[in-house]
């Protein structure tokens, strides 16, 4: 599944990604394409996705911050994929991911 999603967004296979899932309903992954890190997080429901920021604490210790930049499907499944600040430790999350249901 994560493998398909990032092909779909990405366009290419070239990328590397991680499992960094620390609990809650979602799945997240760092991923790495052309020399930038991505979060990539999956849900099975549209609403964690954007209440669920509590997860993304688990990079606060590696220094980025997530930014979301894309939110789609994938069958039944919701993902947003975001990119990351270097140096800050707050989410902009609970800012942005609202912004993207809306235009997306």
């Amino acid at each position: 599944m994560v493998e398909n999603i990032l092909r779909q967004e990405f366009g290419s296979e070239d990328f590397q990604f991680k499992d960094i899932t620390r609990g809650g309903r979602a799945f997240v992954f760092q991923v790495h394409f052309e020399g930038k890190d991505y979060v990539l997080r999956v849900c099975s429901q549209e609403q964690p996705i954007i209440n669920n920021f509590k997860i993304l604490k688990c990079l606060e210790g590696i220094g980025i911050s997530p930014v979301p930049i894309q939110y789609n499907r994938w069958d039944d499944l919701h993902y947003s994929i975001e990119s990351l600040l270097p140096g800050e430790h707050e989410s902009h999350s609970d800012q942005n991911v609202p912004k993207l249901f809306q235009s997306g």
